[in-house]
């Protein structure tokens, strides 16, 4: 985690963040996610094909990614914009965490 992430939007607001797991340059419509839990299942949701995916939860990862948990064999969407990804798992269960994913 570290380098610098922009989300760039039709009307020409530029918001500034800090990019985490894969980085690339990606074009998506904005959806968002206000579930509390569930965000493996979401960025692995076919549904989500081709956007970018928000969180209204203040932090993600903390739980971890598993495979069990995947909705599709890959990550569906073209990005995730969260407040904060947590950086240590608290889940004895996973062996990922979000940016590792």
């Amino acid at each position: 985690m570290g380098n610098e992430a922009k989300l760039a939007l039709e009307d020409g607001t530029v918001l500034k963040g800090e990019a985490f797991g894969y980085e690339t340059v990606t074009v998506g419509e904005l959806a968002f996610s206000t579930g509390m839990s569930g965000y493996t299942e979401a960025l692995t949701d076919p549904s989500f094909k081709g956007q970018i995916l928000m969180s209204t939860y203040p932090l993600e990862g903390n739980y971890g990614v598993s495979e069990e948990w995947y909705q599709s064999d890959k990550v569906q969407v073209e990005g995730f914009v969260v407040r904060e990804a947590c950086k240590k798992l608290s889940n004895f269960g996973t062996k990922k965490t979000l940016d590792d994913f």
